[in-house]
């Protein structure tokens, strides 16, 4: 007997699970680098934010959500969570591709005081500028918001978020046991997706001059 379209469905979901889905890190390179990018979020509510922890599995840099509790293995080793944000987004010098961009905490703010402002970010662009040089961990980056778009139908973005956080997702999720396992060297996972591994270089891909014409600073806010 043949199987049916559920079993296949069904079949394909388990695969995207375990595999996860596609997507490049957002970055900017140099010094006053710009890029006009649509955030994929809706409301403050659905902010990809988590409480992570950076560990090493099958020699590759990996985030691990912490228990954020007593019972938290890498915590109670020593190891300092970070507040991370993991912004969603499009870049209209790639479009109809799902982009990431990690950011710390002294970004958060800037972030959700647009969207405290704005509410949805979907129906409007940003410019993202950054300011500083490769390499300078002092880089900060400002935020202009464009006008909303008054014919936007959200039935027309080429592009979705994703669930990041899971048992073999992004950002992992994991129960005390392997928590330990990770911890101490003995986890492996045997089917890694590698655009779920951290890519150290990833900012230092940017492109120049793909950009379309930026509007006058001084009718934009600033965040």
């Amino acid at each position: 007997m043949g199987r049916s379209a559920k079993d296949l469905m069904e079949t394909l979901k388990k695969f995207e699970e375990e595999q996860g889905k596609s997507f490049e890190y957002f970055s900017l390179q140099n010094d006053k680098d710009t890029a006009v990018v649509r955030f994929l979020y809706d409301s403050l509510e659905e902010l990809d934010w988590y409480v992570v922890h950076e560990v090493q599995i099958n020699g590759k840099k990996r985030w691990l959500k912490c228990a954020e509790d007593e019972a938290c293995p890498q915590c109670r080793a020593g190891q300092k969570p970070k507040l991370k944000v993991f912004l969603q987004l499009e870049d209209d010098r790639d479009p109809g591709e799902l982009k990431i961009w990690e950011r710390g905490q002294n970004f958060i703010p800037k972030i959700v005081g647009l969207l405290e402002r704005y509410g949805s970010l979907i129906d409007r662009k940003v410019e993202v500028e950054r300011n500083g040089k490769a390499g300078d961990r002092r880089t900060k980056y400002n935020l202009y918001p464009l006008d909303a778009e008054e014919d936007f139908d959200i039935d027309d973005l080429t592009v979705e978020r994703i669930e990041l956080c899971g048992e073999n997702g992004f950002i992992l999720e994991k129960s005390i046991e392997d928590m330990e396992l990770i911890l101490n060297g003995s986890y492996s996972i045997k089917q890694q997706n590698e655009n779920y591994t951290q890519n150290e270089d990833h900012n230092s891909d940017a492109r120049e001059n793909q950009l379309p014409k930026r509007r006058n600073r001084s009718d934009i806010e600033v965040f």
